[in-house]
């Protein structure tokens, strides 16, 4: 087993290294950039080991220091999407307190389930993702969104 767990590891990280079509949700960076201008915290949780997840991290250069404030992997914590644990230790990460006072935006049903079982404030849902407005719909969320760049006033109301 612990064979089969290493060459899956192996292939997942090579693809995530290699695979042309990896590449960031259109907008993501700007976003995080204009969020983090206004001072608030980005965290990015992921249903991915660390070990996938560092890859893909330096594969968008999100690695880089100022862009994002916190990441969370499943394999770090007790349970994944759709517990709300991820996000809970993402909390942790960057001082935040409340559930209350954050936004999750994900593009799976996964993602909307989490962030309604944290208490999140927001619950969005990007429908330019691996999921469509349709497929979304039937879950829990505060807004459905057609790109990241809509996700700013609802964060930053009057922008």
């Amino acid at each position: 087993m612990d064979r089969l767990h290493t060459d899956f590891l192996q292939r997942m990280i090579a693809f995530y290294r290699t695979e042309p079509g990896v590449t960031a949700m259109p907008g993501a960076r700007p976003v995080f950039a204009q969020l983090k201008a206004a001072g608030v915290k980005v965290a990015l949780d992921t249903g991915f080991s660390r070990a996938i997840a560092d890859v893909v991290l330096e594969r968008l250069a999100w690695d880089r220091p100022g862009v994002l404030d916190a990441t969370v992997a499943s394999d770090e914590v007790p349970r994944g999407r759709p517990y709300p644990d991820l996000i809970f230790e993402a909390m942790k990460r960057t001082g935040v307190t409340e559930p209350g006072h954050v936004a999750k935006v994900g593009d799976t049903p996964a993602d909307l389930q989490e962030g309604t079982a944290a208490g999140c404030a927001l619950v969005i849902g990007v429908t330019n993702g691996t999921h469509s407005l349709t497929q979304l719909q039937a879950h829990p969320h505060t807004h459905l969104v057609g790109s990241l760049a809509e996700v700013l006033p609802l964060i930053l109301p009057g922008l």
